[in-house]
C-alpha cells in the first residue's frame, strides 16, 4: 500500500530522510547506510512523530535558506536570533516525542504530475 510522503529533508539518489506515513500515521524516516557496499540500502528506520512539529521546523529551514547558501549576512537574517530559539525548542520537542524504531524496506515513487506531495512510499516491515 502506498503511503503519503510529507517531507523529503535529505535526498541522495532518492529520499533519505523526512516524514511520511507508516500504517496511516506520520513517522520520521531515516535511510540506513550500508558501509560494506558504500551506499544507501533500501532499509529505513522509522519513528512515530508529530507532523505539525516537522512542518513548523521546515518553515524555519526555508526562511534560513538564503543564509545557509551564503546569500545573506547572518546579522541581516530575520530568523536570528529570535527564530533560533523556536528552532531549538522544536528540535527538543521532536526528540522528546519520537516513538521506538521500526526497521522497514522502503520503495519511493515520484509522480512529477503532482505539484503538492509528489512522493509516495511503500513500506515493507522487516522480520527481525
Amino acid at each position: 500500500m502506498l503511503e503519503r510522503v510529507y517531507i523529503v529533508a535529505d535526498y541522495h539518489d532518492g529520499p533519505r530522510s523526512g516524514v511520511a506515513d507508516y500504517r496511516g500515521t506520520s513517522h520520521l524516516y531515516v535511510g540506513v547506510f550500508d558501509d560494506d557496499k558504500d551506499e544507501y540500502a533500501d532499509i529505513y528506520e522509522l519513528r512515530k512523530t508529530e507532523l505539525k512539529l516537522h512542518l513548523e521546523l521546515l518553515k524555519i529551514d526555508i526562511r534560513w535558506g538564503p543564509l545557509l547558501l551564503g546569500d545573506m549576512d547572518v546579522k541581516a537574517h530575520p530568523e536570528l536570533p529570535e527564530g533560533r530559539a523556536r528552532y531549538d525548542t522544536l528540535r527538543r520537542l521532536i526528540d522528546a516525542q519520537l516513538g521506538p524504531i521500526v526497521r522497514v524496506r522502503g520503495s519511493f515513487k515520484l509522480d512529477p504530475s503532482k505539484k503538492r506531495e509528489p512522493w509516495s512510499v511503500e513500506w515493507v516491515t522487516i522480520d527481525v
